[in-house]
């Protein structure tokens, strides 16, 4: 039960963390680093593994496919192959 708690205390502050990052990454008046530290993430790389793990893109990608809060637009994510393929 204790296990379980804990599971799922950890999905919902990475929920957290996700939906402020989304929120923050539409203030171009923001760093990417600021961003980070916002979320009190300790480095820039564990930052931006764990967005491309929530978006299937980097922090910067996810800035340059122009997306706008509340719409949805495609970003071009690299494939492990070095091919792109668009996401939405």
């Amino acid at each position: 039960m204790i296990d379980g708690d804990v599971e799922r205390r950890a999905r919902l502050l990475d929920d957290l963390r996700r939906e402020r990052a989304l929120l923050l990454g539409d203030n171009r008046g923001l760093s990417i680093s600021e961003i980070a530290i916002k979320l009190r993430c300790t480095e820039l790389p564990n930052f931006t593994r764990a967005f491309r793990k929530w978006t299937g893109v980097t922090p910067i990608a996810y800035r340059e496919c122009g997306r706008q809060s509340g719409t949805t637009t495609k970003c071009r994510k690299r494939t492990k192959a070095g091919k792109h393929e668009t996401r939405t």
